[in-house]
């Protein structure tokens, strides 16, 4: 089967016997999104506004902290913490919380599983392709 530009790296997954070839997609694709957000990405304004928006899970704000890149990792939080403020008034943390109009809304994603979601759906939907095929 000829390959294409994106199954090349989905059939690297699957030629590789090193476990379920879907983890190690999504390891991957975690790998990458710290890489990114941890390098100059960090610097730029829209990505600094989408993790702004969706912070950090637990998991991957530890992920962020083993890559020992403590200034990225600084700045990115620092400006996540004055949005929360923002959002939350302005007041101290507990003192002055303003309920959330829609809570959907107020639980947003982490924005590294938002990207590592968003790659998971484009590499499995190649994974579902290249198996018609």
């Amino acid at each position: 089967m000829k390959e294409d530009i994106c199954s090349i790296h989905v059939s690297d997954f699957f030629e590789a016997k090193d476990g379920c070839p879907i983890c190690g997609m999504n390891a991957e694709l975690e790998k990458r999104a710290i890489d990114y957000i941890t390098g100059p990405a960090m610097m730029e304004p829209d990505v600094r506004q989408e993790s702004n928006r969706a912070g950090f899970c637990g998991k991957h704000l530890e992920q962020m902290l083993k890559r020992q890149k403590r200034l990225p990792v600084a700045l990115t939080l620092e400006s996540h913490l004055l949005e929360l403020k923002k959002r939350l008034g302005g007041g101290v943390l507990g003192s002055s919380l303003k309920k959330p109009a829609n809570k959907a809304n107020s639980l947003a994603k982490c924005f590294v599983c938002e990207r590592v979601e968003w790659g998971m759906e484009r590499q499995l939907a190649t994974v579902f392709r290249l198996y018609e095929k």
